[in-house]
């Protein structure tokens, strides 16, 4: 299975920056890839190369289209590399919870 993984970025309103939009210089866009392992080696590899705070962190969303559809939506990564049933504003909302990704299994986001 292909899976697309968002990489963006917005300023840290805590050092000045806007946070409606990408920091200057730091391309934004999705990787493409084979494996939610690969997925998270690109978030990771992202964030990495940019300097990215965890303020900066604005991408993660995984799909299985590149049209980023919400019936193809997986999960989100979230700054520290794990990979959550939902976006990452929902984290105290029932049945939030981490996805393994030791499987390439496509999550069941209704169990």
């Amino acid at each position: 299975m292909t899976y697309y993984v968002v990489l963006n970025n917005v300023g840290n309103p805590d050092f000045g920056q806007s946070p409606d939009r990408p920091l200057p210089g730091i391309p934004v866009g999705h990787a493409e890839c084979e494996t939610l392992a690969e997925c998270r080696t690109a978030v990771r590899a992202y964030i990495e190369n940019n300097l990215l705070g965890a303020g900066n962190w604005a991408g993660g969303d995984v799909f299985t289209s590149p049209d980023y559809t919400p019936d193809s939506y997986v999960g989100t990564f979230s700054y520290n590399g794990r990979l959550w049933n939902g976006p990452a504003a929902d984290w105290r909302k029932p049945g939030h919870a981490e996805i393994p990704i030791d499987t390439d299994a496509t999550p069941d986001r209704e169990g």
